[in-house]
């Protein structure tokens, strides 16, 4: 489990099938899903099936306003 506090990350399955747990909650993402990690809150992902093809997307946080 990891936190980030300056950034999000997108979990968007392409094959396979991962788990991905955030703040508390699970979430079973297969084929098209797509699951947000948001900052500040504990995150981690398992590939549950046996192999899997996803994109990881990192969203920065600015405080620029």
């Amino acid at each position: 489990m990891y936190v980030h506090y300056r950034k999000g990350e997108w979990f968007y399955v392409i094959e396979g099938e991962l788990v991905v747990w955030a703040g508390g909650q699970l979430f079973e993402a297969s084929r098209g899903a797509l699951v947000y990690g948001p900052p500040n809150v504990p995150h981690t992902f398992d590939v549950t099936s046996e192999e899997a093809r996803f994109l990881l997307l990192a969203q920065s946080q600015s405080n620029l306003a």
